[in-house]
C-alpha cells in the first residue's frame, strides 16, 4: 500500500459505488442471534472471512445461517452446545462476542481465547469484567474462557434469583418484584 496518494484531475467525479455493511457491525449482530429463537436478518451483509467464520460458529452452536445475495439470515432455535472451539475461532477476534449471549441463553459458555489480529494482542478483560458484574462466574483455563451463570443470579436480571429465595421463604417483596424468574405472579418456577 502506498504511503501517499496523488490525485490528478480537476474533473468532477460521477457514478455510484455499492458499499457493503461494516464487519464490525455485522459480527455483534450475528452473535446477538444467539439470544433469540427468532430469525435475525442482516441486509447488505459483507462477504468476508470473519462473517463466514461467525456463521460457522452459530451453526456449531445449533443455528442455521443462509447467505444469499447480500442478505444473511441467522436463526438459532435452540442452543445445543456451549463450546466455541479453538479450531474455529482462532482466526477471529470477534469470538469473544458470543460469551454473553451464550451465558444468557444457555447458562454457560466455553470460548477459546480469540486470535486473528494482525496488529497484535487485544485484551478481552473488559468483556470478562462486564460478565462478572452481571453475575457470571468467569475463569480462564487451558486457553478457554469458561463462563456460567451464578447459581444465585436471575437469568434475565442477574440479581439474586427467586430460585435461591425459595429456601428463604420469599421474605422480601421488593426482591420478588424485581426478579424476572418469579414472573407476574411473584411465584418462583419449579426448579
Amino acid at each position: 500500500m502506498p504511503a501517499r496518494l496523488e490525485i490528478e484531475g480537476g474533473v468532477p467525479l460521477r457514478g455510484s459505488v455499492r458499499v457493503s455493511a461494516a464487519k464490525n457491525a455485522a459480527l455483534p449482530a450475528l452473535a446477538a442471534a444467539l439470544l433469540t429463537p427468532e430469525p435475525v436478518v442482516l441486509t447488505n451483509a459483507p462477504a468476508l472471512a470473519d462473517v463466514r467464520t461467525m456463521a460457522k460458529l452459530l451453526e456449531t452452536l445449533g443455528g442455521t445461517v443462509v447467505h444469499e445475495g447480500g442478505e444473511l439470515r441467522a436463526r438459532v432455535p435452540r442452543v445445543t452446545n456451549d463450546l466455541a472451539p479453538y479450531e474455529l475461532v482462532s482466526t477471529m477476534r470477534a469470538s469473544v462476542l458470543v460469551l454473553g449471549p451464550l451465558v444468557a441463553r444457555h447458562g454457560s459458555a466455553r470460548v477459546a481465547l480469540p486470535g486473528g489480529c494482525a496488529i497484535g494482542v487485544r485484551p478481552i478483560d473488559q468483556h470478562l469484567k462486564g460478565l462478572a458484574r452481571l453475575g457470571a462466574e468467569v475463569t480462564i483455563e487451558n486457553g478457554y474462557v469458561i463462563a456460567s451463570r451464578s447459581r444465585t443470579s436471575c437469568p434475565t436480571t442477574s440479581r439474586r434469583c427467586s430460585r435461591s429465595l425459595r429456601r428463604s421463604g420469599w421474605r422480601s417483596r421488593s426482591v420478588r418484584r424485581r426478579c424476572a424468574c418469579a414472573g407476574p405472579s411473584g411465584r418462583a418456577p419449579p426448579t
